[in-house]
Order: C-alpha cells, then sequence, then structure tokens
C-alpha cells in the first residue's frame, strides 16, 4: 500500500497491505472505461443528428470544463478483524490547499434540465516523512465521477442552478507508475450561477470513501472536498 499506516497496526498487517489485489483493481478500471466510452460514444452518435446543433439552447448535446480552487480533506484508516476489541485504526485528517477541475459530458432534455457524466478532481502535493528518515513527495488526485443532473431555474441565462451528481471516488497518484487507486462511492452537490451565456461560477462540496477489501478487513481513505470553478459550458 501507498500510504503509511499507524504505528501500531504491527509488521503484519504492514505487509499484508503491501500485498495488493491488482487484477481486482484492473478489471475496475476496464469496467469503467468501458462505461465511460459507451456513453461518449453514444453522445457522440447523437450528435450527428439535428436537434444536437451548437445553436445557443441548452437543450441537445452539452460539454463542460472548469477550474478553480478549493480545500481537500483525507484521512486514512485500516479495518482488520483480527484486531479484537480494536478492529478501526484512523489517522490524523490532512487538510490540503488544492487545484480543482471539473469535467462534464452530457444530454440536456430542456432549457432547464441536464443530465450528465461528471468528473471532479481535487490536485494537490503531499510529502511523506517514512520512518527510516527518508521522505518522498506526491501529487495525489481525490476525485468524484458518475452520474449528474443540473436544474437551471431560468430557460435562458442569466440563472442560478442547482445541481447533484452520484457515482464512484477515487484517490490516486497519477504521476507514479508502481501506485494503484483505491475506488469506492462518492456523491457531489452545489449550486452556481450562469452569469453568461456559456460561462457560470459552481460551488460543490464533494464527500467520497475510496477503498479497497482484504479477506480480513479493508484500508482506505475518508474524503471530502469544498470547491470553487470558473465553469465554461458548451450548447
Amino acid at each position: 500500500m501507498w500510504f503509511d499506516l499507524p504505528l501500531n497496526t504491527g509488521p503484519r498487517i504492514k505487509l499484508r497491505l503491501i500485498k495488493l489485489h491488482r487484477f481486482q483493481i484492473a478489471e475496475n478500471l476496464m469496467k469503467r472505461h468501458a462505461f465511460i466510452l459507451a456513453l461518449i460514444s453514444g453522445m457522440m452518435a447523437s450528435f450527428t443528428n439535428s436537434s444536437f446543433a451548437w445553436d445557443g439552447q441548452r437543450k441537445g448535446f452539452i460539454i463542460g470544463i472548469g477550474a478553480g480552487s478549493g480545500l481537500a480533506t483525507y484521512k486514512p484508516y485500516t479495518t482488520f478483524s483480527d484486531f479484537g476489541s480494536n478492529p478501526d485504526s484512523e489517522m490524523n485528517r490532512e487538510n490540503k490547499f488544492a487545484l480543482m477541475t471539473d469535467f462534464k459530458i452530457g444530454y440536456a432534455p430542456s432549457n432547464q434540465v441536464a443530465l450528465f457524466w461528471m468528473s471532479k478532481v481535487a490536485w494537490f502535493g503531499h510529502t511523506y516523512d517514512y520512518a527510516d528518515g527518508t521522505s518522498q513527495s506526491y501529487t495525489f488526485a481525490s476525485g468524484v465521477g458518475g452520474l449528474g443532473v443540473a436544474y437551471y431555474f431560468q430557460p435562458q441565462g442569466p440563472s442560478p442552478y442547482l445541481t447533484a451528481g452520484l457515482g464512484f471516488s477515487t484517490f490516486s497518484a497519477p504521476f507514479e507508475r508502481d501506485f494503484d487507486g483505491l475506488f469506492g462511492s462518492g456523491l457531489a452537490l452545489g449550486a452556481g450561477y450562469e452569469f453568461s451565456k456559456h460561462w457560470s461560477v459552481e460551488g460543490n462540496f464533494t464527500w467520497g470513501s475510496p477503498n479497497e477489501e482484504y479477506f480480513d478487513g479493508e484500508a482506505g481513505f475518508k474524503t471530502w472536498t469544498a470547491r470553487v470553478t470558473i465553469n465554461v459550458f458548451g450548447y
């Protein structure tokens, strides 16, 4: 495992965590990527229909990107059944200032309702100090993805709107070849304001519980982020 564990977990538990189930992780990645590919392929096929023209109306094919900043927090934990009366072991929660990115692609059945695939990621750095006196810096990505919906109070901008999403969460070090990501459930809630056609400011709260299960327990992170992004939305 690529994060430090509490000292009281003992060498036997640490050895178990080093033995990652790579096949299960690869299988989950393949399923997720296949779903995303199928969704994007369907959207692009539908885009050939005239109803998906870039006509300045929200109804139809939509795609958006955004960037901003915010607070990302995470708390590593382990749970093992053979710990007896003290099965749970948690580390301190870390708080990080993070770069936030946002991506959406989908279809709006009307000018006030949009359905989309979302990917919200917090990017931040952290330096680990190991017991042998060495240290190493990493760039972590804590994300939430899945199916999202937005409701605009007005059919044309300017307009406030509400948004929500439900799906999966991830925690990974994407620039490290020997680091495996963790996956779990995740959700996002937010609100925004489209201040000009195609442009909006949006605030979100995301929660996730990426983890990896073992035959006698699990290890993972409890994460949440608070973010503000500026977004451009094509329609």
